[in-house]
């Protein structure tokens, strides 16, 4: 595509006559090499389309009227992006959904769908164009989004994955990149996209149908190892239910392996203390209330013992498909609640896991290994297979899709 880069003539176009003709031109050099799959903008372009606008850019440096029509091209709503990808109408300019999608955050992800939201705060599909191939090599991750990067839930999430990056914990998800996008107006935190979640699977299982022993006993010895290691470097998950629980990304080599999501109400332990002392001040009460454990609705300062509570709730709520309370009085409920309720039907392992965990201390670290050792027990009396805990979560949903089918 040649361009009159090197005249003058331009300069004296009307101004309307120069956007056709730099419109005409943009459009032309899409076609030209294909670009129909393209997520990026004209103002971030993958490095494919780089090299095929980069006529376009040069006569931006060499004329102020070029470059003041491609600049207004670049910032129509409808051309934009080279490719729509999932409409979505958010009249307030304020709120963060706008945010998000009016443009390529930390130019080289475009955000296609909106997962949740909240005051300041949603989680989103994306793609990221930042492969050496461009957008027909993008990749598919999960941002975390804030208005503001001293959002406490923001703050929190980003010193968890510092710790448990170096070395990393396994069963976490993978950071991609983490910053403020001026542009937008919002704090981004990329992260590795991985397979749905436990309550996304039980949504696809047949009416009235859980999941077996089997499946719980996975959860079970699967998150203990979890919880060992991310207790280990000093930190409190207090986000344990279903959707915070994710299957291994599809056809990745871990198909095995659960992944532990969402530390943004999770506790950081003071690793160098040699005693832990629950705070003398009352903590707000985080976290998912039916998961959430006795004293944490008391604004007691969670430790150990609690994670491995809401575990308890867990696996009681695969079980049965629900827990024995709602709101609003839903901790005087758990604290008059029996094990002989919350286990009803399961086997005596996880009533000694129940008894072990209401044993503890605040701060005292659990025998993991003590009651990992317990369920691996019930999983070989079972017959489930030669490795405790070894499931292949995809292996399974196939065939829960297809015996609902």
């Amino acid at each position: 595509m040649a361009l009159p880069i090197h005249s003058k003539a331009q300069d004296h176009l009307p101004p309307k006559v120069l956007r056709f003709i730099v419109y005409n031109l943009y459009i032309t050099c899409v076609q030209d090499r294909n670009l129909d799959v393209h997520f990026c903008s004209l103002n971030d372009p993958c490095c494919v389309a780089w090299s095929g606008l980069l006529p376009l850019f040069r006569a931006r440096a060499v004329s102020s009227t070029w470059n003041e029509a491609i600049l207004e091209i670049s910032t129509l709503k409808e051309h934009l992006f080279f490719r729509r990808v999932e409409d979505a109408y958010y009249p307030h300019p304020w709120h963060i959904n706008t945010k998000v999608r009016k443009g390529v955050l930390l130019n080289r992800y475009r955000v296609y769908r909106t997962i949740s939201s909240e005051t300041g705060t949603g989680v989103y599909k994306a793609y990221d164009f930042g492969h050496p191939a461009g957008c027909s090599k993008a990749d598919r991750v999960i941002i975390k989004a804030w208005l503001s990067a001293t959002d406490r839930e923001c703050v929190v999430e980003q010193q968890v994955y510092e710790i448990i990056r170096t070395p990393p914990v396994s069963g976490t998800p993978v950071v991609h990149s983490s910053d403020y996008d001026k542009e937008h107006g919002v704090f981004a935190l990329v992260l590795q996209r991985l397979g749905p979640s436990l309550e996304e699977v039980l949504e696809l299982l047949p009416k009235n149908q859980r999941f077996d022993d089997r499946m719980i006993l996975a959860v079970a010895i699967q998150m203990l190892d979890r919880y060992k290691d991310i207790h280990a470097r000093g930190i409190i998950h207090n986000g344990i239910k279903p959707g915070n629980i994710c299957l291994p990304p599809y056809d990745s080599g871990v198909e095995t392996q659960l992944y532990a999501i969402d530390f943004g109400l999770s506790f950081l332990l003071d690793a160098a203390a040699t005693e832990f002392l629950p705070s003398a001040h009352r903590a707000d009460t985080v976290g998912n209330r039916s998961y959430l454990s006795a004293l944490g609705h008391h604004g007691i300062t969670q430790s150990q013992r609690d994670d491995l509570e809401s575990l308890a709730y867990l696996l009681s709520s695969l079980r049965h498909g629900d827990l024995p309370w709602d709101p609003p009085k839903i901790w005087r409920l758990k604290m008059a609640t029996p094990a002989s309720v919350i286990f009803r039907g399961m086997d005596q392992s996880y009533f000694d896991f129940w008894k072990d965990v209401k044993g503890l201390a605040f701060g005292e670290a659990p025998d993991y290994d003590t009651m990992r050792k317990r369920f691996e027990d019930c999983w070989k009396q079972g017959g489930y297979g030669d490795v405790p805990g070894r499931v292949d979560w995809w292996e399974e949903l196939a065939l829960y899709v297809n015996s609902s089918l």
